[in-house]
């Protein structure tokens, strides 16, 4: 956690979020980064509106250069690489054995059909 503070708020972008906090919650979901207005974000002042897309254009202009970013990701690559291969390594047996299951249901079903036409029209 102390390694994701350090990379995520170097100095002047304490400061930024710092100004962005008294306008916004902030979440960090994985590589994501969500902006909760404190206020309506639905307006008709129009110097509202500048205001919320300037912070949106800062932090999308700022954003991918933060070194934060790089972390998170080698984070989740180690994270999925350490779960177990999902292979599916099925022996020639069970196959050949799923094989004559399909075809014994086949028969049977063909079988029972048969008959009931038989008994019906006979």
């Amino acid at each position: 956690m102390r390694q994701t503070q350090r990379a995520l708020f170097t100095g002047d972008r304490a400061g930024q979020f710092a100004r962005l906090a008294k306008r916004y919650d902030m979440e960090f979901r994985d590589d994501c980064l969500f902006l909760y207005s404190r206020r309506d974000a639905s307006t008709c002042r129009p110097a509202q509106w500048r205001e919320q897309l300037d912070d949106v254009r800062e932090l999308a202009h700022e954003s991918p250069t933060w070194p934060i970013w790089e972390y998170i990701r080698a984070r989740q690559r180690s994270w999925l690489s350490s779960l177990p291969s999902m292979r599916m390594r099925t022996s020639p047996r069970l196959l050949v054995v799923a094989i004559g299951v399909v075809i014994i249901v086949l028969v049977a079903t063909f079988g029972l059909a048969a008959l009931r036409a038989w008994i019906e029209g006979g």
